[in-house]
């Protein structure tokens, strides 16, 4: 189900998270950019938290 998410409809499904919360930030914006290689299921990202 993920690569249908990601290849048909731009969707990413991000697991094993750890988003602790630090100086009493309570709310952000996740913004996670990934590669896209070929015929993979899989790919590394890289994650930005913008408070």
């Amino acid at each position: 189900m993920p690569q249908i998410l990601n290849t048909r409809h731009g969707v990413v499904v991000a697991e094993n998270l750890r988003l602790d919360a630090r100086d009493r930030v309570h709310e952000f914006l996740l913004v996670v950019a990934h590669a896209k290689p070929r015929g993979a299921t899989g790919a590394w990202v890289a994650p930005l938290a913008l408070t």
